[in-house]
């Protein structure tokens, strides 16, 4: 599992923060959704020809199989604080 500081730097280098959250689209259970979530952000995984894996770690928020459908996600939840 990757150290949750890698996305604050991910995030400090587009000019945004992990502070008040964010979101995280990723295809790797592990790698991507088991990390954000220790980083304190919310999560999408994106799984278009993938069968569910075995896998032990916290759940992704959301579950979609294309990149359109995760925006549209993305796009129905409340903005995080300023």
């Amino acid at each position: 599992m990757p150290d949750p500081k890698i996305f604050q730097i991910i995030a400090q280098r587009c000019e945004a923060s992990t502070q008040h959250g964010g979101w995280m689209v990723g295809d790797d259970l592990t790698l991507d959704i088991t990390g954000c979530h220790g980083a304190g952000l919310h999560t999408i995984w994106l799984h278009p020809t993938q069968a569910p894996q075995e896998f032990v770690g916290p759940s992704p928020d959301f579950t979609t199989a294309t990149v359109t459908d995760a925006v549209q996600i993305l796009l129905t939840q409340d903005a995080p604080p300023a």
